[in-house]
């Protein structure tokens, strides 16, 4: 069974311990900002759920990247239907609409691969 974790507040993740968790955002009265640690291959974490209508953040870590498999950040879109794209090098990925949610592995040290995804998440510019 995967652990639910609810954070109001901003948080650093650690690996192993927080891998197979669901973090939530559930009673924040304001922005949450996730940051995930250095991307090394086989860590996954997730899902991130957007629980409360507040900023859930996800952050790369530093320079990493985020490598979408959707153009328009508003998109749900099926992994392989459209180019892969990575995000521009340490820029985040938030979403405030409750019930979004996805979920990051790395395959490539240096990069968090988005494997699920629902909802529009907004990539920071």
């Amino acid at each position: 069974m995967l652990q639910v974790v609810d954070k109001t507040a901003s948080y650093t993740l650690v690996s192993p311990k927080d891998q197979h968790t669901i973090f939530t955002n559930s009673g924040a009265a304001g922005a949450v900002t996730l940051t995930l640690p250095a991307a090394v291959r086989g860590m996954r974490f997730g899902p991130f759920v957007v629980a409360a209508a507040q900023q859930l953040i996800v952050d790369p870590n530093g320079t990493e990247v985020f490598m979408r498999s959707f153009v328009d950040a508003d998109a749900t879109s099926p992994v392989g239907s459209v180019a892969v794209v990575d995000t521009a090098a340490g820029k985040n990925i938030s979403s405030s609409t409750v019930g979004t949610y996805l979920s990051v592995v790395c395959i490539i040290t240096g990069k968090w691969l988005i494997t699920e995804k629902i909802g529009p998440w907004d990539v920071e510019v």
